[in-house]
């Protein structure tokens, strides 16, 4: 079960960053994942936004939505979340959206 809520971490970002799972960056592959969590980590993942979206996209609601993202991702299974916590911090991500007058 664990590994499924990983492979929804996965999801969540190639649906914010409109990428498949393996990118080509130079001559090497690169995971979606490692490339999600590195942008996360380094504070650019705003940038790494998919230009469709990006600037309709409130930043509370990003920041919920790639925390939770990044939860799913975390290396040892017992410390992802449950699938039901998942859905709760992605509907708290849409709320955040929807009570921004400018991003909606």
């Amino acid at each position: 079960m664990k590994s499924d809520v990983c492979s929804f971490g996965v999801v969540l970002f190639e649906a914010l960053m409109a990428r498949r799972p393996e990118m080509l960056t130079g001559d090497q592959a690169v995971g979606l994942a490692e490339h999600a969590l590195a942008c996360h980590r380094s504070g650019t993942l705003p940038d790494a936004v998919d230009a469709a979206i990006k600037d309709q996209v409130a930043p509370e609601c990003l920041e919920k939505f790639a925390e939770t993202a990044v939860e799913c991702l975390a290396h040892q299974g017992t410390e992802r979340p449950a699938m039901g916590d998942v859905l709760w911090n992605l509907e708290l991500s849409m709320q955040l959206q929807l009570i921004n007058p400018n991003k909606t």
